[in-house]
């Protein structure tokens, strides 16, 4: 794809296929945004063929951005999958010689071990601001506890507790809380999810983060936002939902009835969304960005236009606190957003451009494909 295909705002990899945002964080004056990345097809293999690598970019303003080598491969335990990666402030894993350091944790998966296709949780450390990466040699740091479905874990440093604090999916329709002082050593401490909000689809991509109330900083919820994997199109799907509620670094409280449903987007266009870790405090702001595809058409890439075709990751989508949705004790479903895009009117990157008529149909340019449903991933 040549620079003058690229969209401006929109984040794509160099070649190839692009789906989840990984690992992201702040770091010594670097927005590292890692991706799901398979180099060499554009419509990510199929299958056991389905094995991402780790992309890897920086940015100093979250809008140019500058790419950097492959940052985790495949290896003996199975492909990369998605996860995050935070900052080791103050050693606590003791790989970084008493220095600060980043650690990506993330999910192994082994489709040859079917049929539970197992996935653990494994870490890799970078000491050179996440120029190269280091596999730990004990890995996994989680094994598989019998599931399928098993992955994606959010790492995050819980003040109150003192521990670091992983949430990943778990089962297909739930997430299971997990501890750490050291991000090597982990215990369960609790889950959340049977029963509640949208169960009609495997839940993915969990993040977790607390936020004020209408700017008030006393006045506090915990944000759970996951995904859920449809493989097809079908009627009233939800691509991302959110729960609002209390977190004491064990497990989480749904403030809501168990049965609303409230849609972090008002499409499918904007999967596994999750936010960035460490941002400045004097910052204020809680950034998310999602991939802007969805699994039931994902594939239809329309490979034979473009070099590399999308999927890509959409424009920065910085949280608005008032926007934020406390909590219900009536209704079924809510399809208010929980974020606003970077393009909105009240969107805090750059102003929304004027609305413009249509074209006339003999000018309107030809669609670049169609999009059909795809089972398969």
């Amino acid at each position: 794809m040549s620079a003058v295909d690229r969209p401006l705002v929109h984040f794509t990899a160099p070649s190839g296929w692009i789906n989840d945002p990984n690992g992201l964080v702040y770091f010594e004056g670097e927005y590292h945004l890692f991706y799901q990345y398979i180099p060499h097809r554009p419509d990510g293999g199929v299958g056991g063929s389905f094995s991402p690598h780790w992309g890897h970019a920086v940015s100093a303003d979250l809008v140019q951005w500058s790419h950097l080598p492959i940052a985790l491969y495949p290896d003996h335990l199975g492909a990369i999958y998605s996860g995050s990666v935070v900052v080791d402030w103050h050693d606590t894993s003791g790989l970084f010689g008493g220095r600060s350091g980043l650690v990506a944790i993330f999910t192994h998966h082994n489709a040859s071990s079917a049929p539970l296709s197992p996935e653990v949780q494994s870490i890799a450390w970078s000491a050179d601001r996440g120029r190269t990466w280091t596999a730990y040699l004990d890995n996994p740091v989680i094994a598989n506890p019998g599931v399928r479905d098993f992955r994606d874990p959010k790492v995050f440093w819980h003040v109150p507790t003192g521990r670091w604090v992983m949430v990943v999916t778990y089962g297909g329709d739930r997430v299971r809380f997990y501890s750490s002082a050291n991000l090597r050593d982990w215990s369960q401490t609790g889950e959340f999810g049977a029963g509640q909000g949208a169960q009609s689809a495997t839940w993915e991509c969990p993040d977790l983060f607390e936020l004020p109330v209408d700017g008030d900083l006393r006045h506090t919820y915990w944000v759970l936002n996951v995904s859920t994997y449809h493989a097809a199109a079908v009627s009233d799907r939800v691509g991302m939902q959110y729960f609002v509620g209390d977190f004491d670094g064990v497990t989480f409280r749904n403030a809501n009835p168990a049965g609303l449903v409230l849609t972090t987007d008002q499409g499918c266009d904007n999967y596994a969304a999750v936010t960035w870790s460490d941002m400045p405090a004097n910052d204020g702001r809680r950034v998310m960005i999602g991939w802007m595809s969805d699994w039931a058409y994902a594939r239809q890439t329309c490979a034979g236009r473009f070099v590399h075709p999308s999927p890509e990751l959409p424009s920065v989508q910085h949280h608005r606190t008032r926007s934020l949705q406390p909590p219900s004790s009536a209704g079924r479903r809510s399809d208010r957003p929980l974020v606003k895009r970077a393009d909105e009117p009240n969107g805090q990157h750059r102003p929304s451009p004027r609305p413009r008529s249509p074209p006339p149909a003999h000018r309107r340019p030809p669609p670049l494909c169609v999009l059909k449903p795809d089972a398969s991933r």
